[in-house]
């Protein structure tokens, strides 16, 4: 019988500790939790949104993650929809992200422009609910996965003064992250839906 190679035996242990990207040594200064919601006055809850303003070596910047599925989300409408888990608003994340409409950038307290950062977090299959033959409804998951949660990062705010960090669909502002940006003193002033 014949072993493979030594070499090859080496480096398998190395491939599976490949190092993952990680914030180093960011410490957040500031943290919001916001309700995402629906733009026709509605009051339905699209998605939720959790902004930091964190510090690290290359200076301040903010970080906002949108999810379509968490407590407060609510479900499509219809039978199939399931409390906690907007498929409409992932697919639409993933669509927006996917075609290039969703931008982030922030306008800082000299009033420049500053282009931000997107990157997906979370892929999965959400629950949703389908009629039996016998008329019950079954809760299961989708067989589609879709893009669940997002990240916008800023790029490092520089300027002392108010800031406000957007995400935009098509050039046009959707969500809105007020800051007072003064060092470590640092705050998130509001987090809007627009």
């Amino acid at each position: 019988m014949r072993t493979a190679p030594r070499r090859i035996l080496v480096l398998l242990p190395l491939l599976a500790v490949s190092p993952r990207p990680t914030d180093g040594d960011a410490r957040t200064l500031d943290a919001r939790d916001a309700p995402y919601l629906e733009d026709e006055g509605t009051g339905r809850v699209l998605a939720m949104v959790h902004a930091e303003l964190r510090s690290d070596d290359e200076g301040l910047r903010v970080a906002v993650r949108v999810s379509a599925e968490a407590p407060l989300v609510d479900a499509i409408p219809g039978y199939r929809g399931v409390r906690g888990a907007n498929t409409l608003t992932a697919r639409e994340l993933g669509g927006l992200l996917a075609d290039g409409r969703l931008a982030a950038r922030t306008i800082d307290a000299g009033g420049r422009h500053v282009a931000g950062t997107l990157a997906p977090l979370r892929r999965a299959r959400l629950p949703e609910r389908r009629m039996a033959p016998d008329g019950k409804l079954l809760e299961h998951a989708s067989t589609e996965e879709v893009l669940v949660e997002l990240e916008a990062r800023s790029a490092p705010l520089l300027e002392t003064g108010n800031a406000d960090f957007y995400l935009t669909v098509s050039g046009v502002p959707r969500l809105r992250v007020g800051l007072r940006v003064q060092g470590t003193s640092s705050r998130i002033l509001d987090v809007e839906s627009l």
